[in-house]
């Protein structure tokens, strides 16, 4: 490993056992592990002297060969990946001259093994890239739903401003026909009512709104960080088994190969995958500005009939001056919506130019990747012709020893010296698989500390998960005073239409006894016409005039009379209708309560069955470790999924409350209303839920709006826990494996060793 002041840079590992036969300083340059800049280490080892044939090299003298090779590291320099292949290539070249190719075949093997993990770590290094390429397409997809809800609010508000709108029109027009300036005055006024109402809800959404997203983003940012941690973790272990599978390979140097074309072909395959995944987005990005543009024709047609409609407007202005302003106020509104819809147009425009960035990005690494490959089949050919060589080399030496063998007594000597070497460096191998068990040891210590850290942070969730806990249970109190408030302005609204049906009663009688009235009189006129029908001729059309008069007159007011009566009747009608529907559907609000209760004591005795098999199959340490998890997955989800119901039900609520006047609404606010007290319902359940999860430390019941239970999702959790806890115990199962199976060989080369020591002493024997 090396690291600077600044932070970690990169490993780099190097055999001492290549470079035994060498008498003379070697300058070696090695590629760090895990460094994105492609940084070069040159290092300069630098060999003792050899030791007297009965002496055993010591751990002093190895530390100091250790220390005289790190003391001797050079500088650092950053290359591309094809100047990282060719720098490999030239110092293998530099470190091993024509005097080593006669050696045996095991330095070349140890070589391609070198290289062939070299192209390990620019495969790795790819797939890095690409997994950063994915992280950017997913947030771009998440910037594009979240551009299009944006633009499905706006909708709504539109159709909500349109509907408004609509309303005054017709109101507009009904004044137009009965021109009562008193009645105009009265409703104009209540619309504004309405409109500061809805203004005053809107304001109080968005900080609700704004509320909930700051919450959801602390409890998104401590899992992320539970996630990396996790994440770092799975690391270190994959590091160290990758790290014992490279000691305990074989020659397999050509399977490996074959994986790294697997792998590219991979590569190029989910390069494919994520070119489908950008042409998804580019078509969804058109359908989005598509809209953008139909929205703006209907914007324009609006503004369009806005306009038509001022004209109107002008010409009614000096005898309905009241009514413009609320027109004038839509106006503004409409303008501030087309000042969205431009501003998310501008918003579509820079994720365009971004997708684009991305695409450039996608065709450079296919260019290096198409580069890489070349540089992979050269390398490959090199290797081959390499070794082709080396083997005949290795023929020839192998002859020339034979021939030796025989002859020279320094020979033996030499293959003494060989094999007392080789056992020291056993020894130091089998040293350094102790000291990397003991780090193995002492890193399992260290990730059960981490263990307990999460747990305290885990602690510290709940603890903030009570808090809001609390608050929502507040809120919930408030609203639940806001529905009694609203409730009691309904009574006083059912007070008012009874005493109006009163008053409607009333009028009939005084306009029955007012008839009665008018018929006496017209019989008594018709015995006065008679009269002077009699008397006088003359005077009798004057008489005849006067009453046809007064005839019309009273038929006038008999004709608006009976008007106002016929609009309270159907008016009363109509409150009653919306009165008996509102019955009924709390009557079917009871039953769904009753239904949901029973279903929730189903599940929970269901989860606390799959509970208690949890605990029964694993240990104690990992039913803690997977309620803790669970519980605070399932326990921010639930939150977030009470904020937004609080949310609904507070505005759905207040929305029908202050529209109870109009009685063209009176259905749909039963509807609002039943809505409104399902979420309220469900609030109530979600929140015993979370107590009671909170007290015992066990799973949370995260409901869905229409408040069933994701058990399988639950069930899914626990089965990939069980799966991990699985595969770490099979993977410590296989350590320990290697560890003994590196022992047995060890000790099989021991005794090797030893029969060769016999046989060469058995031979010298039968030569003297």
């Amino acid at each position: 490993m090396h690291s600077t002041k600044s932070g970690f840079l990169g490993e780099s590992s190097i055999d001492f056992a290549d470079f035994a036969a060498e008498t003379e300083p070697l300058t070696v340059s090695l590629p760090l592990k895990f460094a994105n800049s492609g940084a070069i280490l040159h290092e300069f080892p630098k060999l003792l002297p050899p030791l007297r044939q009965n002496s055993m090299p010591s751990k002093g003298t190895i530390e100091a060969i250790a220390t005289r090779a790190q003391m001797h590291r050079g500088s650092l320099g950053s290359a591309s990946d094809r100047s990282l292949g060719d720098s490999w290539r030239n110092s293998l070249e530099d470190t091993h001259p024509r005097e080593t190719l006669q050696e045996p075949s095991d330095n070349v093997i140890e070589n391609l093994r070198s290289e062939i993990a070299s192209l390990k770590r620019k495969a790795e290094e790819s797939e890095l890239e690409l997994q950063s390429l994915q992280k950017l397409m997913e947030k771009e997809c998440s910037r594009g739903q979240s551009m299009s809800r944006q633009i499905i609010s706006l909708r709504d508000e539109r159709n909500m401003i349109k509907t408004k709108y609509e309303q005054l029109m017709s109101q507009q027009n009904l004044i137009n026909e009965t021109k009562n300036s008193k009645a105009l005055q009265t409703e104009i006024e209540q619309a504004r009512q309405q409109l500061e109402a809805i203004k005053e809800e809107l304001a109080y959404e968005k900080e609700f709104s704004s509320n909930l997203k700051l919450q959801l983003q602390k409890t998104q940012y401590s899992n992320s960080e539970l996630l990396l941690a996790v994440g770092e973790l799975e690391a270190m272990l994959e590091h160290k088994n990758k790290e014992l599978l490279d000691k305990t390979k074989e020659h397999d140097d050509a399977t490996e190969l074959g994986h790294l074309k697997q792998k590219i072909a991979d590569l190029n395959g989910e390069i494919d995958i994520y070119y489908k995944q950008r042409d998804e987005l580019n078509e969804q990005i058109k359908e989005l500005n598509f809209e953008c543009e139909n929205l703006k024709k209907e914007n324009l047609d609006i503004s369009l009939r806005l306009n038509h409609k001022e004209t109107q407007q002008i010409a009614l202005q000096n005898k309905y001056s009241a009514s413009l302003a609320t027109i004038k106020q839509l106006e503004s509104q409409v303008q501030r919506l087309e000042e969205k819809i431009g501003k998310q147009v501008d918003d579509f425009s820079g994720s365009l130019i971004y997708i684009n960035e991305l695409e450039n990005q996608v065709s450079d690494l296919k260019r290096e990747m198409k580069v890489q490959e070349e540089d992979y089949k050269k390398d490959f050919q090199a290797m081959k012709c390499a070794k082709l060589e080396q083997e005949e080399r290795a023929i020839q030496a192998e002859e020339t020893l034979i021939k030796t063998i025989h002859n020279n007594d320094l020979a033996c000597q030499r293959f003494e010296d060989e094999y007392r070497s080789l056992s020291a460096e056993m020894t130091l191998k089998a040293e350094e698989n102790e000291k990397k068990v003991m780090e193995a040891y002492a890193e399992a210590d260290e990730l059960q500390k981490q263990n307990k850290l999460m747990e305290e942070v885990l602690q510290k969730c709940n603890q903030e998960l009570r808090l809001i806990t609390n608050q929502n249970e507040l809120k919930l109190q408030q609203l639940l005073n806001q529905i009694d408030s609203k409730e009691k302005k309904v009574e006083m609204m059912s007070q008012e239409l009874e005493i109006k049906s009163k008053q409607l009663e009333d009028v009939q009688r005084h306009r029955d006894e007012k008839d009665k009235a008018l018929t006496n009189q017209i019989q008594l006129l018709r015995i006065e016409i008679r009269k002077l029908m009699l008397e006088e001729h003359d005077p009798r059309e004057l008489v005849t005039m006067m009453l046809m008069q007064e005839n019309n007159d009273e038929e006038i007011r008999f004709d608006t009379l009976t008007s106002a009566l016929e609009i309270f009747k159907t008016q009363h009608n109509e409150l009653k209708h919306n009165l008996h529907v509102e019955q009924a559907e709390k009557e079917n609000m009871k039953e769904k309560i009753s239904q949901l209760e029973g279903e929730l004591k189903k599940k929970v005795e269901e989860l606390s069955a799959v509970e208690k098999r949890l605990k029964n199959s694993t240990g104690p340490a990992t039913a803690k470790s997977m309620n803790l998890a669970s519980l605070n997955y399932e326990t921010a989800a639930s939150c977030s999924s009470t904020k937004e119901n609080n949310k609904k039900s507070g505005s759905e609520m207040q929305m029908g409350m202050d529209d109870a006047k109009s009685p063209v609404r009176k259905s749909e606010e039963g509807r609002t209303i039943c809505n409104s007290a399902e979420n309220e319902v469900h609030l109530a359940s979600h929140r015993s839920d979370v107590k009671t999860c909170l007290e015992n430390k066990a799973i949370v019941f995260n409901y869905d709006d229409a408040g069933f239970c994701p058990t399988n999702e639950l069930l899914d959790e626990v089965a990939v826990l069980k799966e991990r806890n699985k595969y770490m115990g099979t993977q410590l199962k296989e350590m320990e494996e290697r560890y003994s199976d590196i022992s047995l060989k060890f000790a099989e080369v021991e005794g090797e060793r030893q029969q060769l020591v016999m046989a060469l002493r058995n031979m010298r024997n039968g030569k003297n």
